[in-house]
């Protein structure tokens, strides 16, 4: 060592033997062989160390002895010996300030949680890159490579003579352990400005869980090579990248590179890597950035909106401070009682907060409805939540007086009869209210609000009308007999509105519905105060009633328009049916595109039911909250770009989208055909793949490796489930018919060959014509009489 140095170098040369053996082995280190576990140690002073102060300054008196004779004289009055002893000094001084007086260890300082927590908001707000880097990785007992990766927001260029990237990545990270043991080789993906490439970068936000890399291989197209044992450590130095390539098409370009170096820092490390190779697809275009938790457009446009993401509100997490129309068309497609129980505790938390509204005391239901709607957005009848005991019982929370009708007191706070009622809902219904009526016969006096209060239906209720209950009760000898009377003869008022009036309401609608055309009572039912004025009434308050009502009611004037052709299904629907009107009516919103969209989303409830063949009546499924959403999605998009992606997210989470396997598919058909067999032979091939579960652009994997889209082979794989479904004997006439029409059009059908349209490659299918039992192969098709002369 020369003293001719700077103090600055004497000093850290000094330091050298103390910085050696309490800091990690390198800190900055080159992956030489990244198969060796990495392996960090936290930095550590000892009181041992002090001991080494004077080796330390043994060290410097040795090295002083190889300073030139000369040395000493360059500066006058300052020797070696001197100099190294002020190195010494220096050694000394500063590993005692690292050292507490009792000789422990002194704790680094830490920043503390105000700050960390203000720079984690703060650069929320700072928009980052969305990268996806991936490495291949074989599992234990599993067969293949798995697709293992992560997503990260901080690559960076280095330098670009040669080029280097760099980014941060939290250790332990097994991302980072696959790229060591992959020889330092990975991939990058640069995202582009699309909804699928954000549901992408959110899949990889999920860990590597060997359940979740099982789905992500499933779901999502990677090329992976092949592998049936695991990689020795020779292959650690291949030179040619394994890493998954990614196949959806969601991404601008790839960048192949290798790990150079590694730099801890904390709890995370800064990776650099040289690049290898680089590949775009097509021109240059803009890429997927990060801001405010939420991947974005460079023009700033979220991604996925508020109605495209899978868990928009999270039901264990903290409420969110939204309206409640914010908060209702934000639940999933099907919401059950957890989102019903949800919403109602949001509704308490926003009434609890307006205590001045609270302590204004109203007994008026009206009133508090009008404030709910005026201030946070929520409509009367929303999962059968009674407005006036929810706010009694908030106020009877806060120690003030509930001020609740003493009619009303009794009232449930959510009605256990709400949304659209099932068979088994009105017969339940109609049973209580003969026992009601049997106990009471003056409660048919009462307003209709309270009756169905006391039955626990929610009055805001669309498919049961006042005939429904009033019927049943006269056959058991429970309520007068009808007799018609004048509209004028009424007397009505919104409190003292009672069954019987209504009923009078309902004959004199639907006597004027029986004179006139379907096309024009559709036109007159739009308006209800128009409707009030063709039947003669001058009180217009009848219009909120029928304003509820009016799909049943124009259903129930021209029940021969809401049966087949123009409805097929009706009812109580199953899982099946559910998902098959969920495809219909997304399907009929995306058709024509944005101008026909703003269109159809205004339709009335019973118009735009008839247009995808479902009766306005039907159960299991609420049909006025998924048109409801899809009123919500397009008051709230900024383009035409987020409703489509919002109905694309509705589709993804009912329909599977990914590679099936060609059994399961069939099994799926072969099941559905087995179930039902008439839906099966008069549904279209849309509705077949629906009522499976399978996304419309889901593809198959055929038996020689192809990718194929299920829609291209959909119809022989039902028409092969049909032909064997034929020989079943308990197969009703009605299904036999069907069944034999629709192999009869297979049958008819021309021998064409299908392109299906495929990114990469352009494959050949040739459409199957179905063969019936009896067919002896290389003979031609002949009707088989014998089937039809079963059921003459």
């Amino acid at each position: 060592m020369a003293l001719a140095v700077r103090p600055a170098g004497r000093f850290f040369a000094a330091f050298y033997q103390w910085n050696c053996s309490t800091q990690r082995t390198s800190q900055c280190r080159r992956v030489l062989r990244p198969s060796i576990p990495h392996i960090s140690r936290p930095y550590s002073i000892t009181r041992s160390l002090l001991q080494n102060v004077e080796s330390a300054s043994n060290v410097a008196a040795q090295a002083a002895d190889q300073i030139p004779p000369d040395a000493a004289e360059r500066k006058p009055g300052y020797t070696a010996e001197s100099r190294v002893q002020a190195d010494a000094s220096i050694v000394e001084s500063a590993i005692r300030n690292l050292m507490e007086p009792d000789g422990t260890a002194r704790n680094r300082p830490h920043a503390s949680i105000e700050m960390k927590s203000t720079i984690r908001e703060f650069l929320r707000y700072v928009p980052s890159s969305v990268t996806i880097l991936t490495v291949d990785a074989i599992q234990p007992g599993q067969k293949g490579i798995l697709p293992v990766g992560c997503v990260i927001s901080s690559l960076t260029t280095v330098t670009l003579d040669p080029p280097h990237i760099s980014f941060n990545i939290k250790s332990p990270s097994r991302t980072l352990t696959a790229i060591r043991e992959a020889g330092g080789r990975f991939r990058v993906h640069f995202l582009k400005q699309t909804p699928e490439a954000a549901k992408l970068a959110q899949e990889f936000t999920l860990g590597n869980s060997e359940e979740v890399l099982l789905k992500r291989r499933k779901k999502f197209n990677f090329a992976l090579e092949d592998a049936t044992s695991e990689r020795s450590l020779d292959d650690a130095t291949s030179e040619s990248s394994t890493s998954p390539s990614e196949e959806t098409g969601a991404e601008v370009a790839k960048m192949d590179a290798r790990l150079v170096q590694e730099c801890s820092v904390a709890d995370h490390v800064v990776a650099i890597a040289v690049v290898e190779s680089f590949q775009s697809r097509g021109p240059l275009a803009p890429t997927m950035m990060y801001h405010n938790g939420e991947y974005m457009r460079s023009r700033g446009v979220s991604l996925l909106s508020s109605a495209a993401k899978k868990v928009a509100i999270d039901l264990a997490g903290p409420r969110p401070a939204l309206t409640a129309r914010d908060i209702y068309y934000k639940y999933r497609l099907f919401p059950g009682e957890q989102e019903r129980a949800h919403f109602v505790a949001c509704l308490k938390d926003y009434l609890k907060q307006n205590k001045s509204f609270l302590r204004q005391g109203s007994t008026n239901a009206a009133h508090d409805e009008k404030f709910l709607f005026e201030n946070w957005n929520m409509r009367s009848g929303i999962f059968g939540v009674n407005i006036s005991q929810t706010i009694a019982q908030c106020r009877d929370e806060l120690g003030l007086p509930a001020n609740l009708s003493p009619k009303y007191e009794n009232s449930p706070a959510v009605y256990r009869f709400h949304g659209a009622l099932s068979p088994t809902d009105k017969r339940a219904i109609l049973s209580h209210a003969k026992q009601l009526v049997q106990s009471d016969f003056m409660v048919l006096s009462e307003s209709y609000r309270l009756f169905l209060s006391v039955l626990d239906v929610n009055p805001h209720e669309n498919n049961l009308l006042a005939s429904d209950i009033l019927n049943p009760l006269r056959k058991e000898g429970l309520a007068a007999p009808f007799e018609p009377r004048s509209i004028n003869e009424l007397n009505p008022s919104l409190a003292r509105l009672t069954l019987e009036e209504l009923e009078q309401l309902e004959f004199h609608v639907l006597k004027l519905f029986k004179t006139m055309p379907f096309s024009e009572a559709a036109a007159l039912i739009r308006n209800s105060p128009d409707v009030c004025k063709a039947i003669g009434a001058t009180d217009i308050r009848y219009g909120p009633y029928i304003t509820h009502k009016r799909g049943r009611l124009i259903t129930d004037a021209y029940p021969e328009e809401y049966a087949a052709p123009h409805v097929d299904i009706r009812g109580h629907v199953t899982e099946e049916e559910k998902r098959v009107i969920v495809a219909r009516m997304l399907d009929f919103m995306e058709l024509n595109g944005q101008e026909s969209f703003h269109t159809k989303v205004k339709l009335q409830f019973q118009h735009l039911c008839r247009n995808i063949k479902v009766h306005p009546d039907v159960s299991g499924i609420d049909i006025h909250f998924l048109t409801g959403k899809l009123r919500y999605l397009r008051e709230t998009a900024s383009s035409w770009d987020d409703i489509f992606e919002g109905m694309a997210a509705m589709r993804e989470e009912v329909f599977e989208k990914h590679t099936f396997a060609m059994r399961e598919i069939k099994d799926r058909v072969k099941a559905f055909v087995d179930v039902y067999p008439l839906h099966a032979a008069e549904w279209s091939n849309r509705d077949v793949l629906a009522a499976i579960g399978v996304h419309k652009d889901a593809s198959v994997m055929t038996a020689d490796s192809r990718t194929v889209p299920v829609r291209v082979l959909l119809s022989d794989i039902v028409a092969k489930a049909l032909t064997v479904k034929l020989t079943d004997d308990n197969l009703s006439p009605e299904e036999m018919s069907a069944i034999n029409t629709r192999l009869d059009q297979e049958a008819a059908k021309p021998p064409q060959q299908t392109e299906s349209q495929d990114r990469w490659a352009v494959r050949r299918v040739t459409t199957f014509k179905p063969r019936r039992p009896d067919q002896s192969v290389g003979r031609r098709w002949q009707r088989p009489r014998a089937v039809h002369a079963t059921f003459p």
